[in-house]
């Protein structure tokens, strides 16, 4: 564990996510002092950019590292239970459906603290299913991606790198998210289906249409929508 100390750290989201984020915080230290050693002579200017870029690299990939932890882990068990009703038809219930639901359109949105995500039959699979929108099946927990959008403010600044936008850097991990937030929800639902030994299929959506939809039960993104209903195969 390194010790916060030796690093003069006077933010104090850092200094209450030292444990978290302490790994990160001395990687990305370490290659922003290679830039800084480098700008002090002149005749480095042009490769303290290239220094300044493998900061950069290292920061992004940090992000992603400390995303799952900041973003992901703490919702898990939430969405995971939110799963497992889908799997036992608790919506069938709620909404007194008979037939077997093979495939639900799960629906979702995520954005600094808000994160939403709801469930119904998929409309192109059953497009003469009446039920109630009142009787869905819905969750909410809070989201703490501006929490670590914040921290990794707070890095870039201490760390000595503000010569340069670090909004841009983060922004970018930040692209990524829906891939991690894709690949999390592709665990949580599976994992959901093996404990209840369910056979129906989750079709994933963003909300925003942010990124590509995404079949949760081959983690397999979806940009033909024709192709994929023509060949979906419901013997899972």
């Amino acid at each position: 564990m390194h010790k916060i100390e030796d690093f003069k750290i006077e933010s104090e989201i850092l200094k209450e996510n030292w444990n978290s984020i302490s790994k990160s915080y001395v990687r990305i230290n370490k290659e922003a002092e290679l830039y800084r050693n480098n700008i002090k002579s002149p005749n480095e200017l042009y490769g303290s950019f290239f220094k300044f870029l493998d900061a950069a690299d290292v920061l992004m990939e940090e992000w992603e590292n400390l995303y799952p932890v900041f973003v992901l882990e703490p919702i898990k068990k939430e969405v995971l239970d939110f799963f497992k009703k889908i799997h036992l038809r608790e919506f069938d219930k709620l909404n007194s459906i008979e037939e077997k639901i093979k495939l639900y359109s799960i629906a979702y949105y995520i954005y600094g603290t808000e994160f939403y995500m709801f469930v119904e039959p998929d409309a192109n699979i059953y497009p003469n299913l009446k039920y109630d929108i009142t009787g869905r099946i819905e969750i909410s927990p809070k989201s703490n991606g501006l929490k670590l959008e914040e921290i990794f403010e707070k890095i870039w600044e201490h760390v000595g790198l503000t010569d340069f936008d670090g909004t841009l850097l983060y922004s970018e991990g930040e692209k990524n998210d829906n891939q991690f937030f894709q690949e999390f929800l592709s665990e949580c639902w599976l994992e959901a289906k093996k404990i209840t030994g369910s056979n129906a299929l989750g079709f994933l959506e963003e909300a925003t249409s942010a990124c590509d939809s995404y079949l949760l039960d081959e983690r397999l993104n979806i940009n033909d929508y024709q192709s994929f209903y023509d060949n979906l195969n419901f013997n899972h």
